[in-house]
């Protein structure tokens, strides 16, 4: 008979198949399969752990869970710690609104070229400094903040401004600033300048430098001339203004 690492004998061809010997094959089975059972009920059987240690057998506990390191390689088995350190990096502090990957896709419009959408979006807009537009802009209302230059102005020459004095000019090449100085918008060596103020003191006044060289932004002291006066009928409540035009 051959006998098997295991102990158990072998029948061979040459060999008779005797109860002895097949009584002792049964008994070596038997003693091998309760070594097994034992060997598996044994939690600390071949150094079996329920801790990360290296070089040992990895067992469960009682609730079912197998014990790992934090892993360092590529193919090392993630645990909970670690996988949960990356996601709280991943979310950084985000707000419940915007701390998940569909949430961050609805509030980009789930637009998968968000950024060349909102660039190409603000490209159409006109800048704040200097913008230029094209057709008709509609506004409710402009008001300009500027005290110390031109306010409203119409393709260079002509300029609507006001100052601190109570004055409204509408010049040709000219404007007031804030401080009440009278000023050429333009440099020119002929042009000159001419406007129509309504006076803080009543009435309308023009003035005319007639073809003179100008500087841009040089102050100079318009001669003025009175065309009309208002008058109230009833100056209590304003219910009605007379214009009386001067003799010129």
């Amino acid at each position: 008979m051959l006998t098997l690492p295991s102990g158990i004998k072998k029948v061979e061809a040459s060999d008779n198949a005797t109860v002895a010997n097949m009584n002792r094959n049964e008994d070596l089975l038997n003693t091998k399969l309760l070594a097994y059972d034992t060997h598996v009920a044994d939690e600390a059987a071949h150094g079996a752990t329920s801790a990360a240690t290296p070089n040992k057998i990895v067992r469960r506990d009682s609730n079912g869970r197998f014990k790992a390191v934090a892993p360092a390689a590529a193919d090392d088995v993630v645990i909970k710690s670690t996988l949960d350190a990356a996601i709280s990096a991943l979310i950084n502090g985000a707000p419940g609104a915007l701390d998940t990957l569909i949430e961050l896709s609805n509030a980009l419009g789930s637009d998968p070229n968000f950024a060349t959408t909102v660039t190409n979006a603000l490209a159409a807009k006109a800048p704040l400094a200097s913008p230029t537009f094209s057709g008709i802009a509609n506004a409710p209302r402009v008001n300009t903040t500027n005290t110390t230059g031109r306010q409203i102005n119409a393709y260079q020459w002509a300029d609507l401004s006001s100052n601190t004095s109570g004055h409204a000019l509408f010049a040709n090449n000219a404007y007031t600033d804030g401080a009440s100085n009278w000023k050429y918008a333009n440099t020119h060596g002929s042009l000159g300048a001419r406007g129509i103020r309504l006076s803080s003191g009543g009435g309308v006044e023009i003035f005319d430098t007639g073809a003179i060289a100008t500087t841009a932004d040089a102050a100079f002291t318009p001669t003025w001339l009175k065309i009309a006066t208002l008058q109230y009928v009833d100056s209590a409540d304003n219910d009605l203004a007379l214009l009386h035009w001067m003799g010129v």
